[in-house]
């Protein structure tokens, strides 16, 4: 299925639905290929897509990918790399944000990667913005 969307893309290469659906064929294989489903998430954000799952698809991939690499550092070059890392995530997450502001799931990625990152001050402020936006929860 996902190279027949991909095919359409040929076609129709501003088609954010055929990248939706390689996005969504990725993920649904029995080995998920989660670097195309960054690829396409990335397309789609490129063609203008009008909702905010490709960033969301991306920042939850790199989150996952940046977590597993805490898990296997050894040194402190290790560390420094994947806090570059994780910053880059919170500037794509800032990017999705200023597009889709009321998204709650990016405001908590981007929570997460405050919080990784020790940047304690904006953890909070986000986590203030995100109650106020939930005050039931």
């Amino acid at each position: 299925a996902m190279e027949s969307f991909k095919n359409v893309l040929l076609i129709k290469p501003a088609d954010t639905n055929a990248a939706l659906n390689v996005v969504i064929a990725a993920y649904n294989l029995d080995e998920p290929n989660l670097n195309k489903v960054k690829e396409y998430s990335r397309k789609m954000i490129a063609l203008g897509y009008t909702k905010s799952d490709p960033y969301k698809y991306v920042a939850q991939i790199e989150l996952q990918e940046a977590n597993e690499q805490i898990d296997a550092a050894q040194n402190a070059s290790d560390s420094a790399t994947i806090m570059k890392k994780f910053d880059e995530i919170s500037a794509f997450v800032q990017e999705g944000r200023a597009k889709f502001p009321g998204d709650q799931d990016l405001l908590n990625m981007l929570i997460n990667t405050y919080v990784v990152t020790n940047k304690t001050d904006d953890a909070i402020a986000s986590m203030e913005e995100a109650a106020a936006n939930n005050p039931d929860k």
